[in-house]
């Protein structure tokens, strides 16, 4: 009699490699999968291996690869390591992400035309263009793949990077309007944007800097161009756009005064300078060796971006020891409530900061009373 024999089923045990030689795929695997740094302790824990083992394991691995024709290397972040391209096919990858990049934002490029033959300004389509593709870049998804969660991780995104509440209430409407279009041209099938409300208006004052704060951002101007940004920002109330467009053409010196050419609203106006500002610009002017018609110019010799010119306010405000975030609005703010506080009539601040309704102004009125209304409860409580 013969019994019968059931095989038993094969059993499974974890990797647990007693070499460095033998770390080595796992190594490999692990990075691979990962595409983020891992230290030798985290890939000890995940093979159920020793630390100096795998810093063994991942050297050898290091130097294998740095001698192959393969594309990717290892690189050393502290004391993690990470798959990444190597030095010679770096070009061809950033092509690939530009390639990519760029076919997400086609049909921004797209909506952009359709706007243009509604009449819209092209300022305005500047700025919608800008936001749009960065907006798709960041998201990384096809227009028809894009969720509302999606949209609503990037506005979260978007607060973490310091916007206030009525700026995020600008990025939805205009995400609102590109998403809209997408709808009635059948591009997708699907709106994201439907359950997504603006935040509430921050109704509360803006935010000025006091004199004092003017001149320790003075005293911590280290470069020509930080100081002579700073005085024209403030003395003229300048938008940070209207501040990259302003050229050399636009300036008169011996008037003390600047042309804003299609302001917002496309409406064209006049703005004073500072002594101080006139003497900054002069210094600059002579300065300058070359016929460029812009007055904010980068070191690369080119018209000064406007992420440049936030940059170097939101750096200079740091250096000054200022508990809030320098913005070139920031600096907008003060000159209207300062004004106010010497005695300016609103209609006079209201041309200066080029606002075309004169309720937009008395926003700083309300700010200046509020410190009427502190600096009179200190004398009377």
């Amino acid at each position: 009699m013969h019994t019968a024999h059931h095989p038993t089923a094969p059993q499974v045990v974890p990797l647990r490699p007693t070499s460095a030689e033998g770390l080595i795929p796992l190594c490999e695997a692990l990075l691979f999968t990962a595409g983020k740094p891992l230290t030798p302790e985290q890939i000890a824990e995940s093979t159920g291996s020793k630390p100096e083992a795998v810093r063994t394991a991942l050297w050898q691995l290091a130097a294998r690869m740095e001698a192959d024709d393969r594309g990717l290397c290892i690189a050393w972040v502290g004391q993690a390591a990470q798959l990444v391209a190597k030095p010679q096919y770096h070009q061809a990858v950033d092509m690939a992400r530009r390639m990519d990049g760029d076919r997400l934002v086609l049909v921004v490029r797209e909506y952009i035309q359709a706007q243009r033959l509604r009449g819209r300004r092209p300022k305005t389509l500047e700025a919608y263009q800008q936001f749009l593709e960065r907006f798709m870049r960041t998201v990384g998804k096809p227009v028809e793949e894009i969720t509302t969660r999606d949209v609503r991780f990037f506005l979260m995104g978007e607060e973490a990077r310091g916007n206030n509440r009525n700026t995020i209430g600008t990025k939805v409407v205009k995400l609102r309007s590109f998403f809209k279009w997408l709808e009635r041209e059948e591009l997708i099938d699907k709106n994201p944007m439907l359950r997504i409300d603006p935040p509430a208006e921050d109704k509360s004052p803006p935010k000025f800097l006091t004199h004092e704060e003017i001149e320790r951002l003075r005293d911590a101007c280290r470069r020509s161009m930080e100081r002579l940004l700073l005085e024209v920002l403030y003395s003229s109330g300048l938008r940070v756009s209207e501040a990259v467009s302003l050229d050399w053409d636009d300036i008169n010196l011996d008037g003390k005064y600047l042309t804003v050419r299609e302001g917002k609203g496309g409406k064209t106006r006049q703005a004073p300078l500072s002594t101080r500002a006139v003497m900054l610009l002069r210094q600059e002017r002579e300065r300058r060796r070359d016929s460029n018609p812009w007055v904010f110019q980068s070191q690369f010799k080119r018209r000064m971006a406007k992420e440049t010119i936030e940059r170097t306010m939101r750096v200079l405000g740091e250096r000054a020891g200022l508990r809030e975030r320098l913005t070139p609005h920031r600096l907008r703010h003060s000159l209207a409530t300062h004004l106010l506080a010497a005695g300016a009539p609103i209609d006079v601040v209201q041309h200066i900061l080029g606002h075309e309704s004169i309720k937009t102004t008395t926003v700083y009125a309300r700010t200046q009373q509020a410190t009427v209304e502190q600096h009179y409860r200190r004398v009377f409580p």
